[in-house]
């Protein structure tokens, strides 16, 4: 994929991805949301790679096997904040409920299938046994009249 702007074109390809051996270790640093080389369009660029199926939400779009990233929420202390993760599976429930399966990079040491705390449920590890880390449940709700208010703990 190339960038077109103002005479300047860079494929993306060589500009961006230089991938890693190790899983969950890739990670791009821009300068700004919007513009050319803003996260926004990075980020639509990296998902247009990925062939699974699309899930949007309002403003947020994500795919399975989409690398997220963890950020400090009232809601979440279970999961330190800057963890990265990788969707492994979304899925919605006939009330509007989204769950998100993500795999995090660190081994969190809780209970296996532990009662959810703050919509956050540690999985057990035979769900997922190629899983090398803690797979986490996500669920939220979600509500077609406030599209873009969805309470999630990553990006």
């Amino acid at each position: 994929m190339y960038l077109i702007n103002n005479n300047f074109i860079n494929n993306l390809e060589d500009l961006l991805v230089e991938e890693s051996e190790e899983q969950m270790e890739e990670i791009i640093l821009t300068l700004n949301y919007g513009g050319l080389f803003g996260i926004n369009n990075i980020n639509n660029y990296l998902q247009n790679k990925n062939n699974n199926k699309l899930y949007v939400f309002g403003f947020k779009k994500f795919k399975k096997g989409d690398p997220v990233l963890f950020y400090k929420d009232k809601d979440n202390y279970i999961i330190p904040q800057y963890t990265k993760g990788k969707i492994l599976n979304i899925y919605i429930s006939e009330n509007e409920t989204i769950y998100f399966d993500i795999e995090l990079s660190i081994t969190i040491d809780l209970v296996e299938n532990s009662p959810e705390v703050d919509n956050i449920q540690i999985l057990k590890s035979t769900i997922y046994k190629n899983a090398k880390n803690t797979v986490v449940k996500i669920t939220t709700k979600y509500n077609n009249e406030e599209p873009n208010k969805l309470h999630l703990p990553f990006e």
